[in-house]
């Protein structure tokens, strides 16, 4: 928990997964070289058996098609704390995993992470567009935040949507429907 905290306050220096190392490592008496095989097996070979927890949207895969049916530039935006196959894999268990993203943000190549508006200033020069040419869609207030910077937002509802009284109002709500109608 100390190490995701140091990345959660990430500045920007370094990758998060040097974020991630420079803390976990030394807190529990290991080299890198020794214990990041074992991670490298654990989501090769067990990670996997978490998708017995989840259940596909199908409106999800609509959602996706439908922006890269107009040309959109698409962006998972997922909390880069996770190494880049545990998000492809959870991708891939939602249906969604063979889109040609953007930008699938991770601890390897990420140097911020929500809420902080750096992650998403990076986003943006990434895919050479401004804030106000992109529309944040999320389920909690970390992706609301997007609005400090100009972006339109769209809040799913979902029962674990608890916006706090400082997250800015989103520009739309709704279910997966509602955003298919937007886009």
């Amino acid at each position: 928990m100390k190490a995701s905290e140091f990345v959660n306050r990430n500045d920007g220096k370094i990758p998060n997964v040097e974020a991630f190392s420079n803390v976990f490592f030394p807190i529990e008496g290991y080299e890198r070289e020794e214990v990041q095989p074992l991670f490298d097996k654990f989501y090769e070979e067990k990670f996997g058996e978490l998708q017995k927890f989840t259940k596909k949207k199908p409106e999800a895969r609509k959602v996706l098609q439908t922006a890269f049916n107009k040309d959109y530039k698409v962006v998972i935006a997922t909390t880069p704390v996770l190494p880049l196959t545990a998000i492809e894999q959870r991708l891939e268990w939602a249906g969604v995993g063979d889109f040609p993203y953007d930008l699938i943000t991770s601890i390897e190549n990420s140097c911020a992470t929500k809420p902080n508006l750096l992650y998403y200033q990076l986003i943006f020069k990434h895919l050479n567009l401004s804030s106000k040419e992109c529309i944040m869609v999320g389920d909690e207030d970390k992706d609301m935040v997007c609005a400090n910077l100009g972006s339109q937002t769209f809040l799913v509802n979902s029962p674990n949507t608890d916006l706090d009284e400082k997250t800015p109002k989103p520009t739309y709500r709704g279910d997966l429907k509602d955003l298919i109608e937007i886009l």
